[in-house]
Formats: C-alpha cells, sequence, structure tokens
C-alpha cells in the first residue's frame, strides 16, 4: 500500500478510535494527531476533502462517512 494511503488509513483508525469512546466528542486535536502520526497535513486535507473528517479550528473528528470508509477498510 502506498505510504499516504496507509498514512490516511493509521489516521482514521485514531480518529475512529476516539469517536468510538466519545460518540458524541471524539474530538483530537491538531497536537495529538502529530504525536501519533507525525506530519499528517496531506493524509488531513485529502481526508477532509472526501468527507471522511471535519476539522474545527485545532480540532478533528472523524465524520459518519468516514466511519463506513473505516469499517469497510477494517480499521475497527
Amino acid at each position: 500500500m502506498n505510504p499516504n494511503a496507509q498514512q490516511r488509513q493509521s489516521v482514521l483508525k485514531t480518529l475512529y478510535a476516539a469517536r468510538e469512546a466519545e460518540p458524541k466528542a471524539g474530538w483530537l486535536t491538531d497536537h495529538e494527531l502529530k504525536q501519533a502520526h507525525g506530519p499528517a497535513d496531506f493524509a488531513l486535507a485529502v481526508l477532509e476533502e472526501l468527507g471522511h473528517l471535519k476539522r474545527d479550528g485545532y480540532r478533528t473528528r472523524i465524520t459518519g462517512a468516514g466511519v463506513l470508509a473505516c469499517e469497510a477498510a477494517t480499521c475497527n
């Protein structure tokens, strides 16, 4: 798998776990994502463009579409 695709899947898995733990919230900060995945600007931009995540300032959360994409790729 392409390294960019691997990073996108990894980011989705992280966001999925956060949303699963806190269904009504599930937000992660940019700092938390950077600690977990290193520089992930490209991955985050692509996932946002695809509608798989939502950004609110410095926070990021997986969307319903992202959850479905993650589960389709066996993220859970």
